[in-house]
């Protein structure tokens, strides 16, 4: 286990991982989405977007493995 972290810590660190925090620990920025978010539903753009790409790729497997069948 030693080995793995030692071969991971040879990776350079994440350079958008202090940028992302920064957002994490803004107030302002969580009241702003939230004002954000009532007017566009975001949660519910994913769903949709979610179960859009689920059929897309039902779609897909259907029409290469109906051929085959």
């Amino acid at each position: 286990m030693s080995l793995i972290l030692e071969l991971l810590n040879l990776f350079p660190s994440d350079p958008i991982q202090s940028y992302i925090l920064s957002l994490s620990q803004n107030d302002d920025l969580e009241k702003y989405l939230g004002y954000f978010n009532w007017f566009v539903p975001v949660s519910t753009f994913a769903q949709v977007l979610s179960v859009w790409c689920m059929c897309m790729l039902a779609y897909k497997i259907w029409e290469i493995w109906g051929n085959h069948i």
